[in-house]
């Protein structure tokens, strides 16, 4: 019979035949400690068949793949299964990969790295996505390197590439409410780009953007100053304006977050002070950003 595990967070739980519960109450396989969750809220059943998960009455319901469950749902390999604020995975032991069975070869994560199993698609650890092939040596330990996905080997763009990985998870995790999960996986990456920036390493306005945007969530959710100093000292490392749409998010937030460390504000400001070619619109948003050092400042 086909053997399962619930991979839950950077844990793996085996799921033998039978009944497998999930809920507050002790009684469960998995016990969650979240108000969002029943005592018994949800039951995954293993047979020769596959796997099915219940709502067995809870408040909030069950979601796979994103989607309500309405009685019992089928739950296939690498299903993503919502039970609260809580998201578990199915893995399927044994599942081929492209028709090859899998290897007790070992890869390590370029995320986190952690050690991964020849059919994980995802780390387990911090969710980076493992390419469909890599290179592998038989019985040894490899990293994945930058190359595997289409990106520069170089060292200095290590992290660059686990950064372009990494992204849209941690989007989702915010866009979740899971902000100390996403700070979790993608905080050594925003500060390594900011090490390669200040290296001289070239940053597509793309990534610039996409960096910002996650910075500023985490700013919006978790209310740490160490997001609001690295939007500015990102951007005084690179030279940049920040776009006006971010300056107009910005002020909203340091008021509701009382952000008052305006060192890194001050910084950036005269870098950007020094700049001689600058157009109408971006002296606009200069007075708008030396406005926000005064609100920071009062």
């Amino acid at each position: 019979m086909t053997r399962y595990r619930l991979r839950y967070q950077a844990t793996d739980l085996e799921m033998p035949p039978g009944e497998f519960l999930v809920g507050r109450s002790s009684e469960c396989n998995l016990a969650l400690d979240d108000a969002l969750v029943s005592r018994k809220h949800a039951r995954f059943e293993v047979s020769a068949k596959g796997v099915t998960v219940e709502d067995l009455g809870s408040r909030n319901g069950v979601l796979v793949n994103g989607k309500h469950a309405r009685g019992k749902a089928v739950v296939r390999h690498l299903d993503r299964v919502g039970i609260g604020s809580h998201e578990m995975i199915l893995v399927e032991l044994g599942r081929a990969e492209n028709g090859r069975s899998p290897t007790s070869e070992l890869l390590v994560c370029l995320g986190c790295r952690r050690p991964l199993e020849a059919f994980d698609k995802i780390c387990p650890g911090c969710g980076t996505p493992v390419p469909r092939a890599a290179n592998t040596l038989a019985g040894a330990t490899l990293e994945l390197r930058a190359v595997d996905f289409g990106l520069s080997e170089d060292e200095d763009t290590r992290q660059t590439s686990a950064f372009v990985l990494l992204a849209p998870i941690v989007e989702k995790a915010i866009g979740l409410g899971h902000y100390d999960e996403a700070a979790h996986m993608i905080g050594a990456q925003l500060d390594a780009l900011k090490q390669e920036a200040s290296r001289g390493a070239k940053m597509p306005p793309e990534l610039v953007a996409q960096a910002t945007t996650l910075a500023l969530g985490l700013a919006a959710g978790l209310r740490q100053p160490r997001w609001f100093n690295f939007i500015f000292d990102f951007h005084a490392i690179l030279g940049r304006l920040i776009p006006a749409p971010i300056v107009d998010r910005l002020h909203e937030l340091v008021r509701s977050a009382r952000y008052r460390e305006p060192t890194s504000l001050r910084a950036y400001l005269e870098v950007m002070r020094a700049k001689r070619e600058l157009s109408a619109s971006d002296r606009f948003t200069l007075r708008r950003l030396e406005g926000l050092e005064r609100v920071v400042s009062a």
